[in-house]
């Protein structure tokens, strides 16, 4: 990434807040780990406050139809989602925050991306 001019920059976010100053990221994203926190709203709204105006949060998550899938391989897989998303329970997490710019499933509809453009308050 460096060769790009790119930074990595992690951060940890289970504990409700991130240490970086308001709209600080033109991009946040997260691969398979929105599914994981316990308070998705508080995640949204963290994620709103350090993304630059216009910014970018793109996220992937699996469908709830994928866990039972792999609980068809895996018996003796432990739950480690916290919560599952459809575009609605987006739409609802993301009202006042961000608009759905972007939807789409991938890997047999197991799994989905979304792309949400940040709304000025």
């Amino acid at each position: 990434m460096k060769r790009y001019g790119i930074d990595k920059i992690y951060g940890d976010a289970f504990n409700g807040s991130l240490d970086f100053t308001d709209a600080y990221f033109d991009y946040v994203t997260m691969l398979a780990v929105i599914e994981h926190f316990n308070d998705p709203e508080a995640v949204f709204k963290e994620i709103h406050r350090i993304l630059k105006p216009d910014g970018l949060f793109i996220f992937t998550t699996p469908k709830d139809k994928s866990e039972k899938i792999i609980k068809i391989y895996e018996k003796n897989i432990e739950e480690q989602h916290e919560s599952y998303f459809d575009p609605e329970k987006v739409q609802n997490l993301s009202k006042n925050l961000f608009e759905i710019s972007g939807f789409r499933t991938f890997i047999f509809g197991l799994n989905q991306i979304f792309v949400l453009k940040k709304i000025q308050k």
